[in-house]
């Protein structure tokens, strides 16, 4: 219909021109290039309604993003304040179990110790009490502890040594040099176990000794000290002061102080000083006498 309304007005427009047939093959001519456009104005109509589908469809995928975003923010927001709760929850936990702790330990050394009935493990905690209290300087109860342990059956060259010790402090030297001399007889059994033992235990006798005014015999006990060690420092001054102080033998006495000094004692600075005394009493009888001055170790 649209088609004969339009060859219809060609009709009328181009009547004057004849009918000579040209004026109907340009109206098929139009007609044809009309139809072209309208198809075309179709097509463009139909891709129009198309992508104003699109765009609807993806205004709502933007809109359903926007919502996820959202939800996706609330439950990061979420997360957040259970991790924090989760935080103070476990330093609520951490300080209840410092708590539970603490508690438990009060408990422990609130508890009686058990009682002991086998005589082996009373000696046992006996010499570790006297030798902790000993550590500590209180040579007064170690004594009193490691006494105890004796008596219990303890025999070891360790605790006849503190035992001795103890005795030497408190000026009781008969009994600290027969305590030694014990722990000495004891160590001969296994003398490698015990070399550092031996020598601190012979130079401590060698100084109950002389304090006992056994001056040779303490003087002997340096010696042999050093024929063992010759870098056992100690025994070097001891020996240095009592032939320097009783035996009247400066030239024995410079050659201990100088060894103590060479092995690197640490009463050196006295030994220097009895370096310069001697030499500045060359000539003179004897050197002056005193307390004995001597370097025990513990």
């Amino acid at each position: 219909m649209r088609r004969a309304l339009i060859a219809c007005l060609l009709l009328v427009c181009l009547a004057p021109l004849g009918c000579d047939g040209r004026a109907e093959r340009q109206i098929a001519d139009l007609t044809a290039k009309v139809e072209k456009l309208q198809g075309e104005r179709d097509a463009l109509e139909s891709d129009r309604a198309a992508l104003e589908g699109q765009i609807e469809g993806l205004k709502t995928a933007r809109d359903a993003l926007v919502e996820t975003k959202g939800k996706l923010k609330d439950q990061t927001k979420r997360a957040d304040e259970l991790e924090h709760m989760r935080a103070e929850q476990a330093k609520k936990l951490q300080a209840l179990e410092g708590k539970v702790a603490e508690l438990t330990k009060r408990a422990e050394r609130s508890k009686p110790p058990a009682p002991v009935t086998d005589v082996a493990q009373v000696r046992e905690r006996l010499q570790k009490m006297a030798t902790a209290l000993f550590q500590r300087g209180d040579y007064e109860t170690a004594y009193l502890a490691g006494l105890s342990a004796r008596q219990c059956g303890a025999q070891s060259p360790e605790l006849l040594y503190q035992l001795a010790f103890c005795r030497a402090q408190t000026d009781e030297f008969e009994d600290a040099a027969a305590l030694y001399r014990e722990s000495l007889s004891l160590m001969q059994k296994v003398p490698s176990a015990y070399r550092r033992l031996e020598l601190k235990c012979m130079n401590n006798l060698g100084v109950a000794l002389w304090e006992l005014n056994h001056i040779q015999e303490a003087a002997e006990t340096f010696r042999q000290i050093i024929a063992k060690d010759e870098t056992y420092a100690p025994a070097y001054f001891n020996l240095g002061l009592i032939v320097a102080k009783e035996l009247n033998d400066p030239e024995e006495a410079v050659r201990a102080f100088r060894g103590h000094i060479t092995h690197g004692g640490k009463r050196a600075v006295s030994a220097r000083d009895w370096l310069k005394k001697l030499q500045d009493a060359q000539g003179e009888k004897s050197v002056p006498a005193g307390q004995t001055g001597a370097t025990t170790g513990k």
